[in-house]
């Protein structure tokens, strides 16, 4: 089976110290865009391991990227398919999507 499993990137804009280190009340964390990766495995939950695992693990004082949300691929594409003001946005959505084979 194949699922879209949705992340949401974060940005620390006020994580500004010398050693790379949070400081003080500094922290100023902005939601920003995210991915959404495709990933062909038997179960859900190991979909979600697999992007936590190798996708989200960059997390830094200044950056982080986790699972928001996830879905089949099926029910993925209806979504993306209903938006009826920009017949190209499906097409786009979907050549943007990183498709992954799970674990080797």
């Amino acid at each position: 089976m194949k699922y879209a499993i949705h992340t949401q990137y974060m940005t620390n804009s006020g994580a500004h110290s010398q050693s790379g280190e949070e400081e003080g009340d500094s922290n100023h964390w902005k939601c920003q865009m995210g991915n959404t990766y495709i990933v062909s495995m038997a179960r859900l939950s190991d979909a979600i391991a697999y992007v936590a695992k190798m996708y989200t693990v960059t997390n830094s004082p200044h950056f982080m990227e986790f699972v928001i949300s996830w879905q089949t691929e099926e029910e993925w594409h209806e979504v993306i398919s209903r938006n009826e003001h920009c017949p190209e946005y499906p097409d786009f959505v979907k050549g943007e999507a990183i498709h992954c084979s799970g674990w080797s």
